[in-house]
């Protein structure tokens, strides 16, 4: 989104020193966005990681949240990231899907595991781009499919 730009823009001073080096060193090459005006996108290392990662005990975890957990800014993250692993496609008409990457499998399995569902992790982005009333109509919906109905 265009206007989360400047957010990240002011957070690199923050969230940098999160970074693996590698990370670093191709933010500075090569600049923290990617794309055009309504079309932008975060890089990523070797076409996997976003250049925004690091790793804490072989699990990855998001430098802008880190941040904003830890009190050091106050904007959690670009809202396409927080979606994540749903993706927005636009077109004549916006449509939410779901974007399976192997890497997330453990993610998953925890999920089923914990009785934690896609929805139900994804409650605060969701909420956030679209509202609490569409959040709950989502759910009524997800739960309608659940049952067949």
């Amino acid at each position: 989104m265009d206007a989360e730009v400047e957010e990240v823009r002011k957070a690199l001073p923050v969230i940098l020193r999160y970074l693996p080096k590698e990370h670093r060193e191709q933010i500075e090459r090569d600049g923290f966005l990617q794309g055009t005006q309504g079309d932008w996108s975060t890089p990523c290392i070797n076409k996997r990681a976003c250049v925004f990662v690091f790793w804490e005990d072989g699990i990855a975890h998001c430098s802008f949240e880190k941040a904003f957990h830890n009190g050091e800014i106050s904007w959690r993250k670009p809202i396409s990231c927080h979606l994540f692993p749903i993706r927005v496609d636009n077109g004549l008409q916006e449509r939410l899907r779901f974007e399976f990457l192997a890497e997330c499998q453990p993610a998953l399995e925890r999920g089923m595991r914990e009785g934690i569902s896609l929805a139900g992790f994804l409650k605060d982005s969701l909420t956030r781009a679209y509202g609490a009333e569409w959040y709950e109509e989502f759910l009524r919906h997800c739960r309608e499919k659940q049952r067949g109905t």
